[in-house]
C-alpha cells in the first residue's frame, strides 16, 4: 500500500502474510518514507516498480529463504572440508558459529561496517595470519575495547561465545578455497539470514552431554510462533485496539467541548470563569485521550518474554516478538498520523513528537 502525499512524499507499508494483520512501514520504519528526491536512486525506483510487477519479489521471508539457502550451501561445503581435514565436528560449528555471528554483527553495525570481511580479504593469502587475526579479534570481542586486528574499537559481547581463545581449535588454520568459502559467505546480506542457522551451528558446537544438560535444542520459527502468537502478540494487539478506543472517544469528546464553548460575556467576571472551567475540561480530556495512548507504549515497552540479561537472547523467539511488536509500534504512529481532523492536529503533532 503506498500513501502518497502529493508533491512531498511516498510511504509504503505491506502485509505480505495475507492474513488481514497490521499493515507495517516497508521496508522498515526508518526508510519507507521515500521523499521525491530519493526517487533518483536506482534502489528506490527498483523497489517501486517490484511493488507494480512483482510484489511478492519483495516479500522478506522469500528474500530470507534465499539468502539462507545459499549461505547454507557454502557453510555445509566449508564445514565438511573441515571435519574431513581432521577437525572435530564440535570444533568446526563452534569455529562457524564465531565467524557467523561476526557476519552479522558487520551487517548490522555492531562490528564496523565491512571489517569482518575486509579482514578476511586482507590476509587471504596468508592462512596462518588470518588465523591469528581471527583469534585476536574474538579475543577482543569478548572483552571490549580496542581491537589491533581491525584497529578500531569494538564492543563487548557476553556469553560463552568468544570465550576459550587460548584452545587450539578457537580459530582453525584454513585452506585458500576455505577462505574463499568464508568470503563469499560473508558477502551475503546476514540482516536476511533466518536464525535457525545460528540454532543448528549452536547444538553442534556443544557436545551432546553438555547440551543434553544444558537442554540447548534449537527449537524452529515456527513452533516458537504458536506460543509466542497466542500469548504475547495477540494480547497485546487486543490491548491497543482497546487503547485506541478509549483515546479517540476522549479525543471526539474534547472536540466536541471545543466547538461548542459557553456563550457568555468575557466582560463579566462569572463569564470568564466559565471559560477558564470550560477549557480546562478540554485540556483534560486532551490529556486523558493521550495518556491512554502513552500507557499503552509504555506497556509495550516494558514487555519482557524472557530476562534476557540473565538467560541470553533466545533468537527465534525475539525475532518473532520484535518483529511484530515494530508492526504494533508502527500502527501506534500511523493511527495517531492519520487522525487529524481539524482538532486532532495539534494532539497528534504532541504525540508524535
Amino acid at each position: 500500500m503506498i500513501v502518497v502525499d502529493v508533491g512531498t512524499v511516498l510511504e509504503v507499508y505491506a502485509e505480505f502474510s495475507r492474513s488481514g494483520g497490521t499493515y507495517v512501514p516497508f521496508p522498515d520504519p526508518r526508510s519507507h518514507r521515500i521523499a521525491l528526491a530519493d526517487l533518483a536512486q536506482p534502489a528506490v525506483l527498483e523497489r517501486l516498480r517490484l511493488i507494480w510487477t512483482d510484489p511478492a519479489a519483495l516479500d522478506p521471508s522469500r528474500i530470507s529463504a534465499k539468502v539462507t539457502r545459499e549461505v547454507s550451501q557454502q557453510l555445509a561445503t566449508l564445514a565438511r572440508s573441515l571435519e574431513q581435514a581432521g577437525h572435530a565436528s564440535h570444533d568446526v560449528a563452534a569455529y562457524l558459529s564465531r565467524c557467523l555471528f561476526s557476519m552479522f554483527a558487520e551487517d548490522v553495525e555492531l562490528l564496523p561496517a565491512g571489517s569482518f570481511h575486509g579482514l578476511l580479504t586482507q590476509h587471504r593469502g596468508d592462512p596462518a595470519t588470518l588465523r591469528r587475526m581471527l583469534a585476536s579479534l574474538w579475543a577482543d570481542m569478548d572483552r571490549g575495547g580496542f581491537s589491533p586486528a581491525i584497529v578500531k574499537d569494538v564492543l563487548k559481547f557476553n556469553g560463552k561465545l568468544f570465550k576459550g581463545a587460548s584452545a587450539d581449535a578457537y580459530s582453525l588454520l584454513l585452506s585458500t578455497e576455505q577462505i574463499d568459502n568464508l568470503i563469499a559467505a560473508a558477502r551475503a546480506n546476514w540482516r536476511e539470514v533466518e536464525p535457525a542457522i545460528f540454532g543448528t551451528l549452536l547444538e553442534r558446537a556443544l557436545d551432546p552431554s553438555e547440551r543434553h544438560a544444558l537442554g540447548a535444542h534449537y527449537t524452529p520459527r515456527a513452533y516458537v510462533e504458536r506460543l509466542v502468537l497466542p500469548t504475547v502478540i495477540e494480547p497485546l494487539h487486543a490491548e491497543w485496539a482497546d487503547a485506541q478506543a478509549a483515546a479517540l472517544t476522549l479525543a471526539h469528546e474534547a472536540a466536541e467541548l471545543e466547538a461548542h464553548p459557553p456563550e457568555v460575556s468575557i466582560k463579566t467576571k462569572k463569564g470568564l470563569d466559565a471559560i477558564y472551567r470550560h477549557n480546562t475540561e478540554v485540556r483534560a480530556k486532551w490529556m486523558e485521550a493521550r495518556a491512554q495512548v502513552h500507557t499503552f507504549l509504555h506497556r509495550l515497552c516494558a514487555v519482557r518474554v524472557l530476562d534476557l540479561e540473565r538467560l541470553g537472547p533466545p533468537l527465534s523467539a525475539f525475532t518473532a516478538l520484535r518483529g511484530d511488536g515494530e508492526g504494533i509500534v508502527a500502527g501506534v504512529e500511523r493511527w495517531l498520523c492519520n487522525n487529524k481532523g481539524p482538532s486532532l492536529v495539534s494532539w497528534n503533532v504532541a504525540m508524535t513528537a
